[in-house]
């Protein structure tokens, strides 16, 4: 029985952490100031008192030691600079944070953005959007950003190549 209640006070001491970072919270669409980059494709950030840490939907970009990671990391910072974005969730992925898309306070959509410009490709494993896959076509066809190499490695491959090591 000492056990049990143990297991009990730990689990709402843990619940009641959770609900004060913001990670516990119902999924529903919030203004959020973006406080730090994490890439190209995640970031944290603050609304109300309470931290988000944000995944875009159907986006995946380059990693730390590739190419295109800089620019990629620095694009969203500035489409993430012009004020609070509005974050609309979707899920969570398997690091608990929120996946979702993202849009400017002026109601650019910063997932297709990044797209669109070369800076990430459709991440088709977890997004089956018909917008992202036409805009990375579109940038493919235009040779723009990471498409201007001769044979980038998408994101996935990299994590898998450098996971083994």
């Amino acid at each position: 029985m000492k056990y049990l209640t143990a297991s009990v006070l730990f689990f709402l001491l843990f619940a009641s952490l959770c609900c004060q970072d913001g990670q516990s919270q119902a999924l529903k669409e919030v203004q959020v100031r973006v406080t730090k980059l994490a890439d190209g494709d995640s970031f944290e950030g603050r609304s109300g008192g309470m931290n988000y840490r944000v995944r875009l939907y159907g986006v995946d970009a380059p990693e730390r030691g590739q190419d295109f990671y800089r620019r990629s990391k620095d694009r969203l910072g500035e489409l993430c600079a012009e004020g609070p974005v509005t974050v609309k969730p979707r899920n969570r992925d398997s690091f608990g944070r929120i996946v979702a898309d993202v849009y400017t306070p002026s109601g650019k959509h910063i997932n297709a953005i990044m797209v669109e410009e070369g800076l990430a490709w459709h991440f088709t494993r977890y997004s089956n959007s018909a917008e992202l896959a036409r805009l990375e076509q579109q940038a493919r066809a235009r040779g723009i950003g990471l498409w201007s190499m001769k044979d980038p490695v998408a994101p996935w491959n990299y994590r898998k190549e450098h996971r083994r090591k």
